[in-house]
C-alpha cells in the first residue's frame, strides 16, 4: 500500500468551539477550500486512477490510497510516486511509507472513507470499503468535502453566533461576512 497524504491546512480560516471550555470542547479548525485546492486535487485524481479516496483529518487533508497486490520495496513507491507528484505540479505532498516517519492509523476522529454512495465514518464500514474498494468519481469527492465545509460552517455559525450569509447573493461562503 501507498498513501499520498495531501493537506488543506494552508486553508485554515480560524478555530471555534462546539460549546464551552468548561465542558471540555477542543477547539475546532474552521476550514475553506478555495477553486485552486480543489483544481490541485484533480490533477491527483486523474494522476493516481484507482484509488481510495479518504478525508484523513478535521483539517479536510485527503489520503489517497493504493492498495497493491504484492510488496514492494520502499524507495521504489517513494520514486514512483514523488515523480508523478512532481509532474503535475505537487511535488511536496507526501507519500507514505515514508522513511523515518510513522503514518497514523486510520478511522478515527474526522477520518471519512468517500464512496460514490456518501461519506463513510463508522470504522467497521471503512475496514469493510477497503476489502471491496472502488473508486468514488470526482463529483462525490466534491460533492463529500462541500458537505463536510458545509457542516462545519454551519456549526461555526452555530456556537459563535457570529457568521452572517447572504444566502441570496450567494451558495457559497464566499457570500458570508463576519459581525
Amino acid at each position: 500500500m501507498n498513501v499520498i497524504d495531501f493537506d488543506n491546512k494552508n486553508n485554515l480560516l480560524g478555530y471555534y468551539r462546539r460549546g464551552s471550555p468548561e465542558q471540555g470542547s477542543p477547539l475546532r479548525p474552521l476550514m475553506t477550500m478555495p477553486l485552486d485546492h480543489f483544481r490541485a486535487i484533480k490533477r491527483i485524481y486523474d494522476e493516481f486512477p484507482n484509488r481510495i479516496w479518504c478525508v484523513s483529518s478535521a483539517t479536510l487533508g485527503l489520503h489517497v490510497w493504493e492498495i497493491r497486490p504484492q510488496l514492494q520495496d520502499l524507495l521504489t513507491i517513494q520514486v514512483n510516486a514523488k515523480t508523478r507528484l512532481r509532474k503535475i505540479g505537487l511535488g511536496n505532498t507526501e507519500v507514505h511509507p515514508m522513511p523515518g516517519r510513522a503514518f497514523r492509523r486510520p478511522f478515527g476522529d474526522d477520518y471519512y472513507t468517500i464512496t460514490n454512495e456518501g461519506l463513510l465514518s463508522n470504522w467497521i464500514g471503512q475496514l469493510n470499503f477497503f476489502e471491496n474498494p472502488h473508486t468514488p468519481t470526482f463529483e462525490n469527492i466534491f460533492i463529500a468535502l462541500r458537505s463536510l465545509l458545509s457542516k462545519e460552517f454551519g456549526n461555526y455559525h452555530h456556537y459563535s453566533g457570529i457568521l452572517r450569509c447572504d444566502r441570496s447573493r450567494s451558495r457559497t461562503f464566499y457570500g458570508c461576512r463576519t459581525i
